[in-house]
């Protein structure tokens, strides 16, 4: 299994540059960079401090600097150009947001020992920002804005479609994607792309909402408007919902799927192979006790990488972790309406017999004051 980071909006940012001479344009800064950017909370603010990732690619040509940046929760893959001049590094990254808005983002630093500290500047907004250079990297490996958009498709299936604010905002959470196998009617595909969403909402603390939530979708298929294959499914009314339990140790879940359709209020999972506009095949499960999602314990890492801003009265923090899994059903397989035949999606490809562990993230909906 390989995994491909991802940024997120909700992401972060940290950089280091190193060497001295660049030809005379000062600091050598070509290389990958990551790290965060954070920001303070004012006096009247409550919750925690928002933070995200972010990550460059970068070229450099004498003073002038270029490449590719992601900065979490705004800007995926897009082109980063700048300067170098002694040790004061500045550039910028223009794109577009999952929301299809112009933005640029504005980095102006310092290069100190393989480090750059300063600020970033997103929609008028100043972040502080800390970089390091990763010596070992020769690409972020992040995800384009095209992967983060079929996740929200797939998403919008229980959502009421991608546009929905509580799917934008939970792919724009992703930071990690791991590549694992499937078995879609009995044949076998590799390095299909991942990811599973744990959330626990305490925006009223007497009575937190829990729900799963997990995608897995064709890297040769994943375009929204287009032609693109996937699977998802949603744990909604089970007890538990998710692998953690309120003081973060591991809890086992093994659930059924009730429904087809998912959304609020079911255990539901669907498998759609959309081939042309108007046009798919997909599985209407049958709700047998073959169809289930298996979690053998969720194991938290960490600090929340990601703390986004206060949206409205919601605060979402963000932590990686690692879900050991299975999901398997089936059900008629069905082509734009009539029936084919029988179909059946699992993965691992082997499901019950094993299961298979993958990054995944646990979000917390917390309240805040903006």
């Amino acid at each position: 299994m390989r995994s491909r980071k991802l940024i997120l909006g909700l992401s972060a940012a940290s950089l280091t540059l190193f060497g001295c001479g660049g030809d005379g344009g000062g600091e050598n800064v070509a290389g990958v960079w990551i790290g965060n950017y954070t920001v303070q909370l004012s006096s009247q603010q409550t919750g925690n401090a928002p933070k995200g990732p972010v990550c460059l690619e970068l070229t450099q040509n004498g003073s002038q600097v270029s490449g590719k940046g992601w900065v979490g929760g705004y800007l995926w893959e897009s082109n980063f150009n700048g300067t170098i001049s002694g040790n004061a590094f500045r550039g910028t990254v223009t794109g577009q947001t999952l929301g299809n808005s112009q933005i640029t983002v504005n980095f102006d630093g310092t290069v100190t020992s393989n480090q750059i500290s300063g600020t970033v500047t997103v929609n008028g907004n100043t972040y502080n920002v800390n970089l390091s250079k990763d010596e070992n990297k020769t690409e972020c490996g992040w995800a384009s804005r095209e992967l983060v958009l079929a996740f929200g498709e797939a998403l919008g299936r229980a959502y009421g479609g991608s546009d929905d604010p509580f799917v934008r905002q939970l792919i724009s959470f992703i930071s990690e994607v791991p590549t694992i196998d499937v078995n879609i009617n009995g044949q076998t595909y590799q390095n299909w792309w991942a990811c599973i969403w744990e959330i626990r909402n305490k925006v009223t603390p007497s009575s937190p909402t829990e729900i799963t939530l997990g995608a897995i979708i064709n890297p040769q298929k994943l375009d929204p408007n287009g032609n693109i294959e996937f699977a998802m499914w949603q744990l909604y009314n089970t007890d538990p919902n998710i692998g953690l339990d309120i003081n973060f140790s591991s809890q086992p879940i093994n659930e059924n799927f009730d429904s087809s359709a998912p959304g609020t209020g079911s255990n539901g999972a669907y498998y759609v192979y959309r081939y042309a506009p108007g046009s798919s095949k997909y599985i209407l499960l049958d709700a047998t006790l073959d169809d289930e999602y298996k979690n053998e314990g969720t194991v938290l890492s960490g600090e929340p990488f990601f703390v986004s801003e206060c949206l409205g009265t919601s605060q979402y923090k963000v932590w990686m972790t690692q879900i050991p899994f299975y999901v398997r059903f089936s059900g008629d397989y069905m082509d734009s309406g009539t029936r084919i035949g029988n179909g059946s999606f699992s993965s691992p490809p082997n499901a019950p017999a094993s299961t298979v562990t993958i990054p995944a993230l646990y979000i917390e909906v917390n309240q805040c004051t903006p």
